[in-house]
């Protein structure tokens, strides 16, 4: 049989319809073609079902949009997997979603991952669940993409969780937020992997809570990045506990800024290891405060180098006593002057003999006047002379008796500006006799005339000369 386009499309639906199965086999696939939308679609399902091989095979997208929807439910499952991918692509949402749990699930996986998403997504409910997980797991991303809301949410538990990370990344913003709190907490490091960046920042507060501790290692640093601050400030103290010394070190200074103290005191010292300058700088003073001494002490002298004025000026002594004489040297005068007078007072004599020129030149008059005693006593030479006149000054006779010989043969002619008429009179005659003669004539005339007799006794003709010449 030949027949033109012109004599198919004059076929009747009277003449048609009567055509037996033996004769509908006679035509073509190309003459098949030829049969408009009406044609098609009165078409007993006797008959599309008695279509060969051949003739299914050649079927072109006109035919196969021209069938109705009774016509596709009838089509046996031997003939659905004859059809092209390109030709179930054809087939219209609605005569789509007439197909039977049978004639879906008889789809090879390659055909029905080769569907518009709009097709898939058309499936009813109990098609869906019927979808076995390697079935699922052949969806393209497109088809993921495409999934309505109704389409995901009638998806089984086990379905979900069958989807690949790839797969996960595809998924809109709507049906991500409908993941459960027992689906994130099953993801496995695969899946974790796969969120995408716009998923990890549109995550709810409770599913991030619900993903399992031991999980966490699984993301991406570049993942982790796009967790909101207000996220951040909610993970357990678990969950925190999780994150490898490298996801920590790659986090932003506004995401470790966000971390309550509480959560931040249970980091582990590879943790705090991790932690950055910029990162140190952005954390709250109510985590800086919570900071154990321990803590504390592990961090570097780079690391120390990234707390601010108002960081430091919240450390306790507690804290500062945890911090090695190399750490403390290597602040800058910047930082060391923006400790309190207690904390400076609490250094121990280890820590403060470590202190360099510069350090000591930017105290306050105030962090001076708070000095020990002890502290006084172990200054080596090079530090005493660092000391400026206001410095001087402002050390009271109790600290000046604490200056050793040694000390005080350091001190600068300068410095003897920053003396007063008791302070002088303060001075054992051991320290007076340490006074070189550069100094003593330094002195003012009131300096030199407060010197008691027992400490003129105690001096040398060089420096009684100093002082009376």
């Amino acid at each position: 049989m030949s027949l033109t386009t012109t004599q198919v499309s004059a076929l009747t639906t009277t003449v048609l319809v009567a055509l037996t199965t033996t004769q509908l086999q006679q035509f073509s696939a190309i003459e098949l073609g030829y049969l408009n939308t009406t044609q098609v679609t009165n078409l007993t399902t006797t008959q599309v079902n008695a279509l060969s091989t051949n003739q299914i095979k050649g079927l072109n997208s006109t035919f196969m949009a021209s069938l109705s929807t009774t016509q596709v439910a009838s089509i046996s499952t031997s003939e659905l997997n004859q059809l092209a991918s390109s030709q179930l692509r054809a087939l219209g949402t609605t005569a789509f979603r007439a197909m039977s749990t049978t004639q879906i699930g008889s789809l090879a996986a390659d055909k029905l991952a080769s569907l518009a998403g709009t097709q898939f997504s058309s499936l009813g409910t109990t098609i869906l669940q019927s979808l076995s997980t390697v079935t699922l797991r052949g969806l393209s991303t497109a088809q993921v993409a495409a999934m309505t809301t109704t389409a995901f949410t009638s998806l089984t538990t086990t379905q979900v969780l069958a989807l690949s990370g790839t797969q996960l990344f595809y998924l809109s913003s709507s049906n991500f937020s409908r993941l459960s709190t027992t689906i994130m907490n099953t993801l496995n490091t695969t899946q974790l992997k796969g969120l995408s960046t716009s998923e990890m920042v549109n995550i709810a507060h409770t599913q991030l809570l619900a993903i399992d501790p031991g999980a966490i290692p699984a993301f991406l640093v570049n993942q982790l990045r796009y967790v909101t601050t207000t996220n951040i400030a909610l993970l357990t103290t678990a969950q925190l506990g999780g994150l490898t010394a490298y996801q920590i070190g790659g986090l932003t200074a506004q995401q470790v800024g966000a971390v309550p103290g509480g959560n931040l005191f249970q980091l582990a010292t590879t943790q705090l290891a991790s932690l950055k300058p910029t990162q140190i700088a952005a954390l709250t003073t109510t985590s800086v405060t919570a900071m154990t001494s321990t803590q504390i002490g592990l961090l570097t002298a780079t690391q120390l180098k990234g707390f601010s004025g108002t960081q430091l000026a919240v450390l306790s002594t507690r804290q500062i006593a945890g911090i090695s004489q190399t750490r403390i040297a290597g602040l800058s005068s910047q930082q060391l002057v923006q400790f309190t007078t207690s904390v400076i007072s609490s250094l121990t004599t280890v820590q403060f003999a470590g202190l360099n020129r510069s350090q000591l030149m930017a105290l306050t008059t105030s962090q001076i006047a708070s000095l020990k005693t002890v502290q006084i006593d172990v200054l080596k030479p090079t530090q005493v002379q660092a000391f400026s006149t206001r410095q001087v000054t402002a050390l009271d006779t109790t600290q000046l008796l604490a200056l050793t010989t040694t000390a005080i043969a350091a001190l600068r002619p300068t410095q003897m500006a920053g003396l007063n008429s008791t302070d002088i009179t303060t001075f054992t005659t051991t320290q007076v006799a340490a006074f070189i003669v550069q100094d003593l004539k330094a002195m003012n005339s009131l300096q030199k005339g407060a010197f008691t007799s027992s400490q003129i006794a105690a001096m040398s003709t060089a420096q009684v000369a100093a002082i009376t010449g």
